[in-house]
């Protein structure tokens, strides 16, 4: 088995450590670009977005063979979809689908693109569409995806009742297809409908579940459930587990550079600043988090100002909360957002 095959299979069973040795030893002069390439996938996988768009680009730029080429704009859309920056992802999702129209990773991540971009006409129309291909192929992974993304999108739009049962589809095609990272996700999404539902104890018992399934290797999982955890601590009035938390999933976002998700991390801290009366901690935290969210969350970034509104009305300083919070409320409906007035985020 060739190398460049080895370490393709090793990326497919999630053996990602296994997978770097192997890189690692590779002469970059005898392999070729294709190196940047896996680079860039294990670093995806492990949660490094930013850098693995960095390896991508540099494979990209090699002029890669028509399928390489393809499978990279689609790594790159995933890439910036996932730190939240719509326009390069609806980008390379649209390069990839002139590339191959027919492709159902091209079309799941032009889905996905749109999805965050808030078309969900346009999304809903994809993920039917890729649903019905799915379930003809007894595709169980694909499955997962596409009601994992459809729940998520549910949620957005306040429809909590179909996102939860969008969520448990999503688990039950995991648990199929037996891919413990799917299952992960599908419990973190689950464990967030049912939160914001007001059923905090499932959730958290949804989010531990999920951090048990999750590999090591996977930062941004860790990272994850630490956050989400903490919400539903905090929600539950467990303010000093959950500020631990939040300080242990703040570090792994930082690590990976992930600017929108140390965003929602600085949010939750200064909601318990605010529990607490601390109520200048408060604003400090919101505006970082604001700050952050500046860089590809609009919806976090809404958020933050109405918190921070909240504190400057409680300091007595009206005529800057009024501007603060009625900017935040023309700012969501010009981006057309169904549920920015969603605190439990």
């Amino acid at each position: 088995m060739q190398i460049k095959e080895k370490i393709s299979r090793l990326l497919e069973e999630e053996k990602i450590e296994s997978a770097q040795k192997i890189l690692d030893s590779a002469s970059l002069r005898k392999a070729g670009n294709w190196v940047y390439f896996y680079k860039g996938e294990i670093l995806r996988m492990k949660g490094f977005f930013k850098k693995a768009v960095d390896n991508y680009f540099k494979f990209f730029s090699s002029n890669p063979e028509k399928n390489e080429k393809l499978a990279c704009m689609i790594k790159l859309a995933s890439c910036f979809r996932t730190m939240g920056i719509k326009e390069e992802a609806i980008r390379y999702s649209k390069m990839a689908i002139e590339e191959d129209p027919h492709n159902p990773d091209a079309l799941l991540e032009a889905a996905m693109s749109f999805r965050l971009a808030g078309d969900r006409k346009k999304a809903e129309t994809i993920f039917n569409s890729l649903e019905k291909m799915y379930m003809k192929e007894k595709d169980f992974s694909g499955l997962s995806y596409i009601w994992w993304a459809m729940g998520g999108m549910n949620r957005t739009y306040g429809d909590l009742g179909k996102s939860v049962k969008c969520f448990k589809k999503a688990l039950y095609f995991a648990s199929k297809a037996r891919d413990r990272s799917l299952m992960v996700y599908a419990l973190f999404g689950l464990a967030g409908a049912m939160r914001i539902k007001g059923d905090i104890n499932a959730s958290i018992e949804a989010y531990k579940k999920a951090a048990g399934y999750a590999s090591r290797n996977d930062t941004f999982a860790r990272a994850y459930s630490f956050c989400g955890l903490a919400n539903g601590l905090r929600q539950k009035g467990e303010l000093s587990k959950a500020l631990a938390l939040y300080k242990k999933s703040g570090k792994l976002y930082l690590s990976m550079g992930d600017a929108p998700d140390l965003g929602f991390v600085n949010w939750g801290m200064g909601e318990i600043y605010k529990k607490r009366g601390e109520l200048k901690k408060a604003l400090e935290k919101f505006k970082e988090a604001y700050m952050l969210f500046k860089k590809g969350e609009k919806r976090g970034e809404i958020l933050s100002m109405f918190s921070m509104a909240q504190i400057l009305y409680v300091l007595g300083k009206k005529e800057e909360a009024d501007k603060m919070y009625f900017s935040g409320l023309d700012e969501a409906r010009r981006e057309n957002f169904k549920t920015y007035l969603e605190i439990f985020t």
